[in-house]
Formats: structure tokens, C-alpha cells, sequence
């Protein structure tokens, strides 16, 4: 927590399961695939970080004959 001179308190969230909480409660959907390799890449395997929220099913294009 912060104090201001104006008397405004704040509270910082600093534990990354705090982070991630808040995010999930703003956010309205998972990173798509696309999106997890751009902003994530390899660094951790694709997965749904806010369980409570959708992933976009992956659409996979057949070639027709």
C-alpha cells in the first residue's frame, strides 16, 4: 500500500496469482494460439490461463478435392 500527500491510499496487487486474477477479471477470453505464440512463444506450453474464460477453437482449414 501507498499513501499521497492529497490522502489517496493505494493498494498495489504484486503476487503474480493476484496479477493474473485481475487480468482474468477484465479480460473475456483466452489468448488464441496465434496470440500465444506471438506474445509467449515457447517459453511455456499453450494453455488457458483464466480457466473461467473460453479459448477460441483452433479452426483447421481441409483442402477440398
Amino acid at each position: 500500500m501507498s499513501a499521497s500527500e492529497d490522502g489517496t491510499v493505494r493498494m498495489w496487487i504484486w503476487r503474480p496469482d493476484d496479477l493474473i486474477a485481475e487480468a482474468c477479471s477484465r479480460a473475456t477470453r483466452n489468448l488464441t494460439r496465434a496470440e500465444w505464440e506471438q506474445y509467449i512463444g515457447d517459453a511455456l506450453p499453450f494453455q488457458a490461463v483464466c480457466p473461467n474464460l473460453p479459448i477460441e477453437p483452433e479452426i483447421t482449414i481441409t483442402p477440398t478435392p
